[in-house]
């Protein structure tokens, strides 16, 4: 009705409509409270939007491939791997470097694990936005693994008020000896 709002989108870790209307009714207050009381606030419930990964990696056989995996989870910033103490927070899916409706370059995943020690080079095989169920099922777990492999697009966009994560269970690494597929093995 040309007054100004402020729009604000919060992720939750429970996503519940119980949370959501604490932190409305928190600002509300504050606003009415403290501050100059002069915007409405509309506060929306944002989503974690879960993609899937599927990538064939050469690595330096000199190398433990368990430990690849683990610096590759780090790197891209999986979810579902806290409990064996992989805390990825600053990986390219990691809540440190995604903001809401931010898209990825699959690019950027090809280089988050191309920048792995070890690694020596990556075919990404698949990489999509999972869909999402209705009502929108947001538990990773819940979510199934593509039954076929797409060509990557270059682009994986990401919807308003979501934000793109990478679960554990949907990132799917495969590993050959760079070795072994050199054209002239030394």
């Amino acid at each position: 009705e040309g007054t100004p709002m402020i729009t604000l989108t919060v992720l939750t870790q429970s996503g519940s409509i119980a949370d959501l209307d604490q932190i409305r009714d928190a600002l509300s207050s504050y606003n009415r409270c403290r501050g100059p009381a002069r915007h409405a606030f509309m506060v929306l419930n944002g989503l974690k939007r879960y993609v899937h990964v599927d990538a064939l990696v050469g690595y330096d056989p000199s190398r433990l491939a368990d430990d690849i995996t683990r610096n590759i989870q780090l790197a891209l910033g999986i979810v579902g791997e806290e409990a064996n103490g992989i805390d990825a927070h600053e990986g390219l899916f990691g809540l440190g470097r995604r903001d809401f409706h931010q898209s990825v370059h699959t690019s950027e995943i090809i280089a988050a694990i191309q920048n792995v020690e070890g690694v020596a080079w990556v075919k990404l095989r698949a990489a999509r936005t999972l869909p999402l169920a209705s009502p929108p099922e947001t538990d990773p777990l819940q979510i199934p693994l593509p039954n076929q492999l797409l060509i990557p697009a270059p682009l994986l966009l990401c919807p308003e008020h979501s934000l793109l994560a990478l679960h554990s269970r949907h990132l799917v690494l495969s590993f050959v000896s760079a070795a072994a597929q050199a054209e002239c093995p030394t």
